[in-house]
């Protein structure tokens, strides 16, 4: 599982492309469209709970909290 948790720097670098490739491909409204689509923050959040988990916290404490109450509903 180590093997697969994405660095801070990979996340920083696919957040950039993501919007370099957005907006060469539909301009400000392709960068506007990415930004709400919200992936490239995700790869951020994804980041900092693999960071958090390399130093040693537990997985099910990265989980964000308001997810598991909307998975349970």
């Amino acid at each position: 599982m180590m093997g697969n948790l994405i660095t801070i720097q990979q996340a920083v670098d696919n957040f950039k492309e993501l919007i370099e490739s957005s907006i060469l491909e539909n301009g400000i409204k392709g960068k506007e469209a990415m930004i709400r689509s919200s992936k490239p923050i995700n790869n951020i959040h994804e980041a900092v709970k693999s960071d958090l988990i390399r130093k040693g916290v537990l997985s099910e404490y990265t989980f964000i909290r308001l997810w598991a109450k909307l998975s349970q509903n």
